[in-house]
C-alpha cells in the first residue's frame, strides 16, 4: 500500500469515526457484556477488553 492510499483511508476513517464514537457511547456497558458473554466461536470485540477465540 502506498502513502496516497494510506492517506485516503485515514481521511475516510477520520471523517466517520466521530459517528461511530457516538453510536458506541449509546450502548450500555451491561448490554455489551451480556451480548459478548453469549458469543461462541471466534469473537473479536475490539471496543472492550473481551477477546474470545
Amino acid at each position: 500500500m502506498n502513502d496516497n492510499q494510506t492517506n485516503t483511508i485515514r481521511k475516510r476513517y477520520n471523517r466517520i469515526a466521530g459517528v461511530f464514537d457516538i453510536m458506541d457511547n449509546m450502548i450500555q456497558e451491561t448490554w455489551r457484556k451480556d451480548v459478548t458473554q453469549q458469543a461462541e466461536g471466534k469473537v473479536l470485540e475490539s471496543a472492550s477488553e473481551l477477546v474470545k477465540t
